[in-house]
């Protein structure tokens, strides 16, 4: 009792065509498989170089303020131009070293007119002594003190 089930001509048709889809697809695959391996192209060829073997030194750079830690403000105690300077900015000084050297002509000729000044005062100070005004007044006039 066996009865297979029959079905319409178009679901019939339609499996066959199935089947053939299948088919076909199967064998697409599998020729595609089969036809060979594709060979790769050769590796390229690369120059070979030794590393070279120096010292170097390593460095990094920042960007930053530096200050230092212990500053000196100098302040002019006189005037006058700066004729030379003996230090170099940056470089550590000690107590007592010589800084700055300040042309002397104009202190030298304020010198120079001071010395003319007590020349001239000492002068005028001995002329004056042997003059007849710097008597005394008891003297030479018949005062009391005769």
């Amino acid at each position: 009792m066996n009865n297979p089930v029959r079905l319409p001509a178009t679901a019939r048709a339609l499996c066959s065509s199935a089947r053939a889809f299948v088919a076909w697809t199967a064998l697409l695959i599998l020729s595609a498989c089969s036809e060979g391996e594709s060979t790769a192209p050769p590796p390229p060829t690369l120059p070979v170089v030794k590393p070279l073997v120096k010292q170097i030194t390593e460095w990094d750079e920042y960007t930053g303020r530096l200050q230092a830690v212990q500053s000196v403000e100098l302040r002019a105690r006189v005037s006058g131009y700066v004729q030379s300077i003996h230090f170099r900015d940056g470089s550590q000084v000690k107590q007592g070293d010589l800084l700055f050297t300040i042309d002397p002509r104009s202190y030298q000729a304020v010198l120079d007119e001071a010395n003319a000044r007590l020349t001239s005062a000492k002068r005028d100070f001995r002329r004056g002594a042997r003059s007849a005004y710097a008597r005394p007044a008891w003297r030479g006039r018949g005062g009391a003190g005769r």
